[in-house]
């Protein structure tokens, strides 16, 4: 079961990569991409999630920080994949 759940987050991390590559080089410097974990997920994107999509949960998250210093936030959904969010937790798509 544990192999199996690595080969799952191996897959959510490739697919939030795709996803992410028309925003920004995901190759680029470490500090403009940071993985999320639990907390530090903002409480109006965790919100949004709860009223929106009240059965599913955020398996990966990750705040990301343009060259141009805007900030973004992206989010996967166990059973409902990508969303994307603004700074000001702003649903974008």
């Amino acid at each position: 079961d544990t192999l199996r759940n690595q080969a799952d987050n191996k897959d959510d991390e490739e697919e939030l990569k795709k996803a992410l590559s028309g925003w920004r080089d995901t190759k680029g410097r470490k500090d403009r991409c940071k993985k999320l974990h639990g907390d530090e997920i903002p409480d109006c994107i965790t919100e949004y999630v709860t009223t929106n999509y009240p059965s599913d949960e955020i398996t990966h998250s990750r705040m990301l920080r343009t060259k141009d210093g805007d900030v973004f936030y992206v989010v996967k959904l166990k059973e409902n994949g990508i969303l994307k969010f603004d700074e000001d937790c702003e649903f974008l798509d």
